[in-house]
């Protein structure tokens, strides 16, 4: 099937470099091979939004995380990875815990270990 399409001039000079340089053998090719990308970007986007809507869909089911204190939350994004590295060791020889099994009351205490 023939179809025609209006390119601007820097899209003709794409395809024709491609096909110059060896990489198609025609520019039905380069259309075709375009056309497969911008398939998979439209699924790719696609499975993305579905990652987000079950992540959303998680964190409502999940329940309220309790009362936000602002001033906590802007010291908290003030940290250096050296500041959360030292306070994490902190607690961790307070509690003898790893790190990877912090629960909320420990990562508060890293928090407020902190040094600011």
């Amino acid at each position: 099937m023939n179809i025609s399409v209006s390119l601007t001039p820097a899209l003709v000079d794409m395809i024709k470099a491609k096909v110059e340089g060896g990489l198609y053998r025609s520019t039905s090719d380069v259309v075709r091979e375009a056309l497969r990308l911008l398939e998979r970007a439209d699924r790719q986007e696609a499975d993305y939004g579905e990652h987000l809507r079950r992540a959303w869909n998680e964190g409502v089911e999940s329940g309220d995380a309790g009362p936000l204190d602002f001033a906590e939350l802007k010291k908290a994004a003030r940290l250096t990875p050296e500041h959360v590295t030292r306070a994490m060791n902190d607690v961790v020889d307070a509690v003898g815990s790893e790190p990877n099994e912090f629960s909320s009351a420990a990562s508060r205490q890293v928090l407020s270990r902190v040094e600011w």
